[in-house]
């Protein structure tokens, strides 16, 4: 069952996106498909990418028309079982944030576990999210838990943080560097 004003993680066919937001935003749902700028692998120019591919968000409205599932390229909305999942505002509002704003910004590995912390100054002012560092990066990771992805968003050096939740990742560092790809965890 799907109920309005929620958003929804909606499975689309990675031919079809453009044509399935364009769809559903004509039938009356709020769509949303959080991109960033990648560097093609041909020409080497600078082109949006989404930053979960074979996704996009989905908001039920009390004036939506039409099913999701009978437009063009949607598969599925996702969830457990076959019970759709709705995503929390604030995941979607962090991810919106991060989308308008200047900093850089990158798909990465999903972290089920570190220290949580709330950004205090910058673009990204009362942004919660895990840090870790990558060389000499800071980055903010914001995760989004149903679909198992992440962002990562490189942070300035005078960036501001807060630690929210202090957890002790060492006994799990096998398991993080895998995850991560040699990104080390930020004391």
């Amino acid at each position: 069952m799907l109920f309005p004003h929620l958003w929804y993680a909606l499975q689309i066919s990675t031919r079809c996106s453009g044509l399935s937001e364009k769809l559903l935003l004509q039938k009356g749902y709020d769509v949303f498909v959080p991109k960033y700028m990648t560097r093609t692998r041909r020409s080497n120019a600078l082109t949006e990418s989404p930053l979960f591919p074979s996704y996009l968000f989905c908001r039920i409205t009390s004036y939506s028309y039409g099913k999701i599932l009978g437009t063009p390229g949607v598969i599925r909305v996702v969830g457990y079982g076959h019970t759709p999942v709705a995503i929390p505002d604030s995941e979607i509002d962090c991810l919106a944030q991060l989308a308008s704003s200047p900093v850089l910004t990158m798909p990465c590995a999903y972290i089920p576990a570190g220290t949580t912390v709330r950004i205090e100054t910058g673009p990204l002012r009362g942004l919660e999210g895990l840090l870790v560092r990558a060389g000499n990066a800071r980055k903010l990771i914001v995760s989004v838990s149903l679909l198992r992805r992440s962002i990562a968003a490189t942070l300035d050096v005078d960036t501001m943080l807060t630690p929210l939740i202090a957890a002790d990742l060492r006994s799990n560092r096998a398991t993080i560097d895998a995850t991560l790809a040699k990104v080390d965890i930020v004391d």
